[in-house]
């Protein structure tokens, strides 16, 4: 991303309003207080992030390839919810916010670590479907959805390994629309499932190659998961009898494997689609009840 699109901004402490949180399927790194595991093949181990003084729960949504560094949100007991990023060296990092908008979130982070995604609520009243895709990187904090979108609602939930390409979704709330963005082809819309009219891009390969995601509304209102290649365009993922809804939220770094939940009459379930696409049930640690994969 180019070292122009960097902006000025205020102080970490700006943003008077919380921003309300979007609905996602609750991902395995979603925790009151955020923590990574560090994993080896002979152990491994959990070690907390730590967290503002003034955090009433904190949110680790992405981690690099490396896993060096984790990303997230977090929300105080009075104020804006606020995008992290935390580094060994570092420790946690509240990321600036761009001038004129809201608290923000920080979706992900590219595989090498050098740019955080997510983005910011644009106007009050804070809003799920007036958003402002941003980005944070060395330079500062990036206006991402000026360059996606313009003036328009954004979201961007993922990156390739290099930043080089983003996924997400934009538009105004009725009429939203998954996306693919690169330095070379600028925007991409992809194409919702047939019946659907609405798409979120969920995640994308290390190369930027294969987009995961869901589509939902039209003549199949419930979410049902795609994946998307240049060659072969939006695809349906195979779904077991009896769903009622599923998401893809995740994907391998050679785009062979895909992770996401299944819903059916019986409850939720993480399931991961293989490089044949075929469907694998993951089934649910004993005591637990998360049901999706990332």
């Amino acid at each position: 991303l180019p070292a122009a699109d960097a902006v000025s901004v205020g102080t970490e402490d700006s943003m008077p309003h919380a921003a309300p949180r979007p609905y996602r399927p609750a991902g395995l790194l979603a925790a009151s207080a955020a923590a990574v595991l560090a994993c080896t093949a002979e152990s491994q181990s959990q070690r907390s992030l730590g967290a503002p003084p003034n955090a009433a729960w904190t949110n680790a949504t992405g981690i690099s390839a490396d896993g060096s560094v984790v990303v997230g949100y977090m929300n105080a007991a009075s104020g804006p919810a606020r995008a992290f990023r935390w580094t060994a060296a570092g420790g946690m990092q509240v990321l600036p916010v761009l001038a004129g908008t809201f608290g923000g979130q920080a979706r992900a982070v590219s595989g090498d670590g050098s740019l955080v995604v997510g983005d910011h609520l644009a106007t009050a009243p804070p809003s799920i479907f007036n958003r402002k895709a941003a980005g944070w990187n060395q330079q500062g904090v990036l206006d991402l959805g000026a360059m996606i979108v313009g003036t328009g609602s954004s979201s961007v939930y993922d990156a390739s390994h290099d930043g080089s390409v983003l996924v997400g979704t934009l538009g105004p709330q009725g009429s939203t629309r998954a996306f693919r963005w690169s330095q070379a082809t600028g925007v991409l819309q992809l194409p919702p499932l047939q019946g659907s009219t609405f798409g979120l891009a969920a995640a994308v390969s290390a190369d930027g190659e294969v987009v995961v995601g869901w589509s939902s509304g039209g003549t199949q209102p419930q979410a049902r998961p795609f994946r998307w290649d240049a060659e072969s365009g939006t695809q349906p993922l195979a779904l077991p009898s009896g769903t009622q809804r599923a998401y893809a939220s995740g994907i391998s770094a050679d785009g062979q494997f895909i992770v996401g939940n299944v819903v059916t009459a019986a409850g939720g379930r993480p399931v991961r689609w293989n490089a044949a696409g075929q469907l694998e049930d993951l089934g649910l640690l004993a005591g637990w009840t998360l049901p999706d994969a990332r």
